[in-house]
């Protein structure tokens, strides 16, 4: 393996070294959400609103205004879940709010 450089100088502890790398990552993960290499973008929200009241609409005209607020109901419990969600996971404020629309309307992605 050759000679390794660390930052600590000679009297490095690799092992302390590989542990600092797993709690860095951990805490990466954790900030993340759930490990997708994707990050979170608002327009994925903007996307996945239009088309909640979009489908909201329509199906209020065609099925009946009870059916298109039973879609809109959907829309906005599911934001409100993932609001939730990053209440949980310590996120506050605009934070919170900006996770929990790309989250909670980004599910345009998922449907396909």
């Amino acid at each position: 393996m050759g000679v390794q450089h660390w930052p600590e100088g000679r009297e490095a502890d690799p092992e302390a070294a590989r542990e600092r790398y797993r709690n860095d990552l951990r805490e990466a993960l954790a900030e993340g959400g759930n490990g997708e290499a994707e990050p979170l973008r608002v327009a994925d929200g903007h996307l996945g609103l239009t088309l909640t009241v979009a489908l909201a609409g329509l199906s209020g005209r065609l099925a009946g205004p009870a059916c298109g607020a039973v879609v809109a109901a959907a829309g906005a419990l599911l934001f409100v879940a993932a609001l939730a969600v990053q209440y949980a996971r310590g996120h506050r404020g605009r934070a919170a709010l900006r996770r929990a629309y790309a989250r909670g309307f980004g599910w345009w992605k998922y449907a396909s």
